[in-house]
């Protein structure tokens, strides 16, 4: 069976139409299979697709909420005390590099609200 070749002008049986009236259906049958293990519902899908509400899209939107102002500061008194890089003057001259706030919300299991995270890159 390994090395027969498959011929699409010949009828296979997989390519016949099935007719419902052939169906013998038990109307057991009809209920989903019980959920296997590590499987969400979709609520709690759409649940956890909600945090892209939660988080916001530039610097001003976070600027505007305390939780997100304290995580700011957070994330700048650790780049200050493990001296990851210093702030200096902007030379006029030079190429500068930029970075951008990313900004987080993780979650506990139920879906609440555990901690803002935030980075800059």
């Amino acid at each position: 069976m390994e090395n027969d070749e498959w011929d699409w002008r010949k009828k296979h049986p997989i390519s016949e139409p099935i007719h419902v009236s052939k169906l013998q259906l038990n109307p057991d049958e009809l209920v989903d299979d019980v959920p296997v293990r590590d499987m969400r519902s979709l609520f709690e899908i759409y649940q956890s697709c909600n945090v892209a509400l939660l988080e916001p899209s530039n610097f001003w939107e976070a600027a505007k909420d305390s939780r997100w102002v304290a995580a700011m500061e957070e994330e700048i008194s650790m780049i200050e005390k493990n001296q990851t890089w210093q702030l200096m003057k902007r030379p006029g001259d030079r190429k500068v590099i930029g970075v951008k706030w990313v900004f987080r919300t993780k979650l506990n299991h139920d879906g609440s609200i555990n901690k803002h995270k935030l980075g800059l890159l």
